[in-house]
């Protein structure tokens, strides 16, 4: 019997993550004072209601624009394949990809990765950072093959999924 494992990891903010919050905030503001002070040459030409809307179209940018920034990864594992999800503004779902676990090429701890620094070289074509931090000792990374192209993943599987993958391809668990 082939079991179903789903697991949601949620993105950890960093510090690029709350400056660019700090400048959508600081430009809304810029925006709401510029639509204030040229409320007075507005309304010499009845335009005097574009004050309000360009204020309320403002804050509701600002809201969506930092609302994208919330993300969430969503790993699906079903007979040896995992289903990768993106999550974003818990609202859009975009597939990134389905991998089958007998396709890494190689398989472990993120951290011990990191120790060799294997993961500077430009060994890979493309890198699927797919976890809450990549410093956070739970990740794992997997080396793939995707649409021609070698692939570093990291992400963080449950002990559930660990235990699947270990009886599907127990060749990466050595």
């Amino acid at each position: 019997m082939q079991n179903y494992y789903e697991k949601i990891v949620r993105r950890v903010w960093r510090a690029a993550d709350y400056v660019r919050v700090a400048l959508i905030v600081a430009a809304t503001l810029i925006l709401i004072a510029a639509a204030i002070i040229s409320a007075g040459l507005l309304s010499r030409y009845g335009l005097s209601m574009l004050v309000p809307l360009l204020s309320v179209g403002a804050v509701v940018g600002a809201w969506y624009l930092i609302g994208t920034m919330r993300t969430e990864y969503e790993y699906n594992y079903f007979g040896g394949e995992i289903d990768l999800d993106v999550i974003t503004a818990k609202s859009r779902r975009r597939r990134v990809a389905t991998v089958n676990v007998r396709d890494f090429e190689a398989f472990g701890k993120y951290s011990e990765l990191k120790k060799t620094k294997q993961q500077l070289k430009n060994d890979y074509d493309k890198r699927w950072f797919m976890c809450s931090a990549p410093e956070n000792p739970d990740c794992y990374y997997a080396v793939l093959r995707h649409e021609h192209k070698i692939t570093l993943l990291v992400f963080e599987p449950s002990e559930e999924m660990l235990a699947e993958m270990r009886a599907v391809a127990p060749r990466l668990f050595r």
